[in-house]
This record gives structure tokens, C-alpha cells and sequence, in this order.
């Protein structure tokens, strides 16, 4: 990240802005932590039931375009 050009990205500062703005959303990430170093933004599991697979598939995936934003609301910070 650091050889972005036109941004000057520490990834210390960019993680804590990252997981600041995540918080509002952590509701929906079950079994998620942002209790990590600055490379892993976030991590989890989810234990799938085979019978259900499909619609927690697609939930997760609906959870990840609500939060797909982030990334790019958090590099304005550093431009």
C-alpha cells in the first residue's frame, strides 16, 4: 500500500481508520476480530450448515457489498 501513487499510507493509520469505520457494521459479522496487525484489517469464521449453505452464503455476501465502500472511504484519508 505504501507504493500507492498520490496517496502516503501508514498501515498502522490506515487499519485503526479501517476498523473505526467497521464497527458500525461488526453487528453482522459474527465471529469477526479486528484484533490483529495492521495486514489482516479483519478476520473470522462462519460454520456453515450444509442444508443451509446456500442462503448464509448469500447473506455473507450481501455483509460484504454493505461494507465494500470502506476500503475506498478509508485511502481518502491518506490522499
Amino acid at each position: 500500500m505504501r507504493h500507492l501513487k498520490g496517496y502516503s499510507i501508514q498501515s498502522r493509520q490506515f487499519a485503526n481508520v479501517f476498523r473505526e469505520s467497521f464497527k458500525r457494521f461488526d453487528k453482522k459479522w459474527e465471529n469477526v476480530s479486528v484484533k490483529f496487525g495492521p495486514v489482516t484489517l479483519m478476520e473470522g469464521w462462519l460454520k456453515v450448515e450444509y442444508s443451509n449453505s446456500q442462503d448464509e452464503i448469500v447473506a455473507l455476501a450481501n455483509n460484504r457489498i454493505e461494507i465494500e465502500q470502506l476500503i475506498d472511504d478509508t485511502l481518502t484519508h491518506f490522499k
